[in-house]
């Protein structure tokens, strides 16, 4: 009989397994859709997952201008950041024509940049993904 222990060992075993096989697929760069432009992120075993830029301040603690990610399954994960004329008031929105730094903050503490996007950007001694609104 296997032991709890065992199992739970061997269903890590199979979360990373997993991931790492789809992690060769990389996600889609960002693209505009009619509202917003959309991001899209993988990651199989996050529990959440935050977008943090120059569009917000670098934002993730409790604040009106931090942006959580919708987990969608299969460790899928996505948002739409709105363009202003589609912000609804809200004080985070992207304006056409700019460029933002940004990356993916996981579970609050691993920030990570957005391997589907070639762009990047360095400010100082920091590597981000760039974000170019059309």
């Amino acid at each position: 009989m296997m032991s709890a222990r065992t199992a739970m060992r061997g269903m890590s075993i199979l979360l990373v397994m997993a991931g790492c096989a789809l992690l060769g697929d990389r996600p889609p760069p960002p693209q505009a859709v009619e509202t917003g432009m959309l991001l899209q992120y993988f990651n199989p075993v996050a529990f959440s997952v935050q977008v943090a830029g120059t569009f917000n301040d670098w934002k993730t603690s409790p604040d009106e201008k931090r942006i959580f990610m919708k987990k969608l399954g299969d460790g899928k994960w996505s948002v739409i950041i709105p363009f202003r004329e589609f912000s609804g008031g809200s004080q985070v929105y992207l304006q056409h024509g700019q460029r933002y730094q940004y990356k993916f903050v996981i579970d609050g503490v691993d920030w990570k940049k957005d391997e589907g996007n070639p762009r990047t950007d360095v400010e100082g001694t920091e590597t981000n993904s760039l974000l170019i609104v059309p």
